[in-house]
């Protein structure tokens, strides 16, 4: 009796700090835990992602148009994800592209891709498996903990049935993300080390990233 009795006063007390506590004995289980893992978006980050930054890497193509593609992709885009939804709020208006066909964000691939009418198929997605060889700005940017796609251009057609990175993709811009640290995280973090817990953040991001993040949550 006196066990239950402490535990549901843990539960109302965890209940108190807007914790769930979906099994009573959970509590007991949690007081021996000495290694937590932890997800990045949306635990250890607020999940509200915005676009910060988007860089021009070519002269051909000016901000106004880059700004006019995306919001052409973006309109035409199924994709509900986080970043899909960041660049969504960032890029809207006219849209100046009609869509031909559309191979949705796959998130083995990293990158999705859209055939646009009178400009060619446009890629978006992570620049380490759209690109050849590594933009700086790009390390920069992941070292900052901000996550970065590149918007990129084919002439060739979109193959549905056995998608791949073309010959002869261009690079246009890259979109720079922010995912701000959670409020309280910092504190939280620090508390689990005085309690001896190790600390581990599971994520499919780029590991620079992550490492940033990490860093600045303490």
């Amino acid at each position: 009796l006196l066990t239950i009795t402490s535990l549901l006063t843990a539960v109302i007390k965890l209940g108190l700090k807007k914790v769930l506590v979906q099994e009573m004995y959970s509590v007991e289980t949690l007081a021996r835990v000495d290694m937590l893992c932890l997800d990045k978006t949306g635990t250890i980050t607020q999940g509200k992602m915005q676009v910060e930054v988007v860089l021009p890497l070519t002269a051909t193509y000016g901000e106004e148009t880059i700004a006019s593609i995306l919001t052409s992709y973006i309109a035409h885009s199924e994709d509900k994800n986080p970043t899909a939804q960041a660049i969504r709020q960032r890029f809207q208006g006219q849209v100046a592209y009609p869509m031909l066909s559309n191979l949705p964000f796959s998130s083995d691939r990293k990158w999705g891709a859209m055939e646009l009418e009178g400009l060619g198929t446009v890629f978006l997605g992570a620049p380490e498996m759209l690109l050849d060889s590594e933009v700086p700005e790009a390390r920069e940017a992941l070292e900052r903990g901000s996550r970065v796609l590149v918007l990129a251009l084919s002439q060739e057609k979109l193959d549905h049935y056995k998608p791949q990175k073309p010959s002869d993709i261009q690079a246009l811009a890259l979109l720079e993300i922010l995912d701000p640290i959670r409020e309280g995280a910092a504190e939280t973090l620090d508390y689990l080390r005085s309690q001896e817990v190790g600390l581990k953040s599971i994520s499919g991001d780029n590991p620079a990233k992550v490492s940033s993040i990490a860093q600045k949550a303490g």
